[in-house]
């Protein structure tokens, strides 16, 4: 349904209708991570460290992917 690249390129991110979201690595095009919903996923908005999903059902979802460089 929709994706977005983090800032830097080297991650991606897709929402589907199959009721998942995925981060992708770029370089290699491999799935490093599945989110899975309740219900088909119709919007993402991304900042820096923080991705809102939007469902079908009126749900609105927030993660924070923040990643600590220590």
């Amino acid at each position: 349904m929709t994706a977005a690249f983090g800032l830097d390129g080297a991650l991606a991110i897709t929402a589907s209708s199959d009721r998942t979201a995925r981060l992708w690595r770029v370089a290699d095009a491999t799935c490093v991570a599945t989110i899975p919903f309740d219900a088909a996923l119709t919007a993402m908005a991304v900042d820096r460290t923080m991705i809102a999903f939007g469902d079908a059902l009126g749900g609105v979802h927030l993660f924070d992917f923040s990643i600590s460089k220590d």
